[in-house]
């Protein structure tokens, strides 16, 4: 709960206060006008997929860790 909730203060923050949050809602509205009006929106679009992609990297580790399903031993070298 404490991840979710510092993950969805930090997205607020990002969002509706800074210049990126802006760019980033632009793009999403409507890309063709972003490009247009001298948005790079190309490196938007890559920024928001790499912090998915690490959001969602974050959300697998804690459910393994919640599940128990990884097992340490199973790639040991067998002598």
């Amino acid at each position: 709960m404490l991840i979710a909730a510092a993950v969805f203060v930090a997205a607020y923050i990002l969002l509706r206060h800074t210049t990126l949050g802006r760019y980033l809602y632009a793009v999403g509205a409507n890309p063709k006008a972003a490009r247009l009006s001298g948005l790079r929106t190309d490196q938007i679009k890559l920024f928001a997929f790499v912090v998915t992609g690490l959001l969602v990297g974050v959300a697998g580790l804690i459910l393994t860790s919640l599940m128990n399903a990884g097992q340490p031993t199973r790639a040991e070298a067998s002598s």
